[in-house]
């Protein structure tokens, strides 16, 4: 609101033997932002991190991005610590915590609130065309619980599990992808959970064609029991773009993506993905409802470098 607006930023770096300390911090018309790092690396297969952030309930900057657990650079305080440590030939250990809260209310959430976020990961990569690795994630976080219209808060338990095994045979590359989510909160009363869970897997198929085209199609099988324990699929999008679309309930998802380099100065790339839903006949509502279970998505870019 108004007829005017400024946001300023100022960041800077400093190294220091085996320390990188580096950081920004940003002056709206209103509130302020801060995010600062520090890296130290005291052998050479071990890697520690160190990061703070501060985004003042009323910051507001066009187009912002930084690290935090919220969608917006708003609102939050936290501590992340992170170390990776190679001890084996082709093993690698990484660990992270984040300590996390939000000084205001947010999105189902009527008081100020707090929460962790702890991952363990190891990977294993016995040559260069094979790698595999595990991860677990537990994340705690305080929600309203539903129907009580903010008068009774409790905190609700997400754990996380991925398997990622990634082959690379020549021109081809195979990733196949299986999740697990298990997601429980307290109903109100404080002594009995309500536990939802949600699977989903993954196959990547990739081809490079000696001459400049490319090809992958990928299909994602899942399955949850509602919302919470939705779970997430990344797929290749156009340049300078992503996609990581969420599933609940039951269903797949294919897709495809292809691209061309015509020449050094043209560029197509095409994708096509369609999900079926298997528990709905409809998708949306309102002026977007989909009367059926299949929900198509096309998308094309031509690039020109001149």
């Amino acid at each position: 609101h108004g007829r005017s607006f400024y946001n300023l930023g100022m960041d800077y770096k400093y190294r220091f033997h085996r320390f990188s300390i580096q950081g920004e911090a940003a002056l709206g018309i209103s509130g302020m932002a801060f995010m600062n790092q520090v890296l130290y690396s005291p052998l050479q297969d071990i890697r520690l991190m160190l990061v703070h952030r501060y985004y003042s309930h009323d910051y507001w900057a066009m187009f912002a991005h930084s690290f935090s657990e919220g969608s917006s650079v708003q609102n939050e305080n936290g501590w992340y610590l992170a170390a990776s440590v190679s001890p084996f030939s082709r093993w690698t250990f990484f660990i992270s915590a984040d300590l996390f809260s939000f000084p205001w209310w947010k999105y189902r959430i009527s008081k100020p609130s707090k929460g962790v976020d702890v991952m363990f990961q190891v990977t294993y990569t016995p040559r260069k065309s094979l790698s595999m690795y595990f991860n677990y994630r537990y994340k705690q976080k305080e929600r309203d619980v539903t129907g009580t219209s903010g008068a009774v808060i409790e905190p609700i338990y997400h754990h996380k599990l991925r398997y990622r095994l990634t082959y690379m045979p020549g021109r081809y590359i195979f990733r196949t992808t299986i999740d697990y989510n298990h997601f429980r909160q307290q109903d109100g009363k404080g002594y009995r959970f309500d536990r939802r869970q949600g699977y989903q897997c993954t196959q990547l198929c990739s081809y490079t064609f000696p001459f400049p085209l490319s090809v992958s199609v990928q299909g994602t099988w899942y399955h949850t029991d509602d919302y919470d324990s939705r779970v997430y699929a990344s797929e290749r999008g156009l340049l300078y773009t992503f996609y990581t679309p969420s599933f609940y309930g039951k269903g797949f998802r294919y897709s495809a993506h292809l691209r061309y380099d015509l020449s050094k100065n043209f560029m197509f790339l095409a994708k096509f993905g369609q999900t079926v839903y298997q528990d709905r006949e409809t998708i949306g509502s309102g002026n977007d409802e989909i009367p059926g279970n299949r929900k198509a998505d096309l998308q094309m870019q031509l690039r020109i470098k001149f």
